[in-house]
């Protein structure tokens, strides 16, 4: 149950690459913590790091969007937004219901999917526009 940061993930912004393999390595602890029925504490401690750390990653994304006139910079926002929600309800679900199997699967489940794909096609589009913006 571990999710891995690997080359080709990468957007080709070094400061932007750091950021994803620090929320890559967050969410691994996170889904590691659970799997092996951690404390609440240990669970909640890692899920306030990972909303403080991304909405930080989310800023100074956005702003570098911004400054680059970044042409789908509004659907990237809805997209880091929904995002954040969804940290925000495991969160909620975490401290209401405790861990459960049907929990476990759906964090599995979501941050795996969300990351890697927001990642490899949404901040891909990032990456090829900032170089070509660039030149």
């Amino acid at each position: 149950m571990a999710i891995r940061w690997t080359e080709d993930l990468a957007v080709g912004v070094g400061s932007i690459d750091q950021q994803h393999q620090e929320i890559f390595r967050r969410v691994d602890a996170l889904l590691v913590a659970i799997s092996r029925g951690q404390g609440k504490d240990v669970i909640d401690d890692t899920l306030v790091f990972l909303q403080e750390y991304v909405a930080t990653h989310f800023r100074a994304e956005e702003t570098l969007l911004r400054r680059r006139r970044y042409p789908e910079l509004d659907a990237h926002l809805a997209l880091h937004a929904e995002f954040e929600r969804t940290l925000e309800d495991f969160k909620e679900r975490f401290e209401r219901e405790g861990v459960t199997g049907r929990m476990i699967l759906e964090v599995v489940a979501v941050l795996t999917n969300w990351l890697e794909h927001h990642i490899a096609i949404e901040d891909k589009k990032i990456g090829a526009f900032l170089a070509r913006s660039s030149s």
